[in-house]
């Protein structure tokens, strides 16, 4: 199954912001959530925190399924409520402005699968 891997850094002094960020979409709004991540041909979303040496916060986010890109392009093109929010949060808690190209997909450099 396909997967993508991108982080997002959290900017300065929006970590508790990020958190709440996260709470509200897996609890009020999980229903939405979901359906998000359906249409955006996922079956599996992770995120990971993660503080780097300098002390920066960064998201670590796994997309798997059979079209992990859609996820992103879903959530920067949908005008229902939910995707409204999900981009006004990303906005705030990461300084991601969806109405302008992404960069590039991550690069993969090294995929080691060793089988005993």
């Amino acid at each position: 199954m396909p997967s993508m891997l991108i982080t997002a850094p959290i900017l300065p002094g929006k970590l508790d912001a990020w958190r709440r960020f996260t709470a509200e979409a897996l609890g009020p709004r999980r229903a939405a959530y979901e359906v998000a991540v359906r249409e955006g041909g996922l079956t599996r979303l992770r995120v990971w925190h993660q503080r780097g040496p300098d002390g920066s916060d960064t998201a670590v986010v796994m997309y798997d399924g059979p079209a992990p890109e859609r996820f992103l392009q879903r959530i920067a093109t949908a005008k229902d409520e939910f995707a409204e929010w999900f981009r006004g949060q990303g906005a705030t808690c990461h300084g991601i402005d969806l109405n302008v190209p992404p960069p590039p997909p991550p690069e993969l450099v090294v995929d080691v699968n060793v089988e005993r």
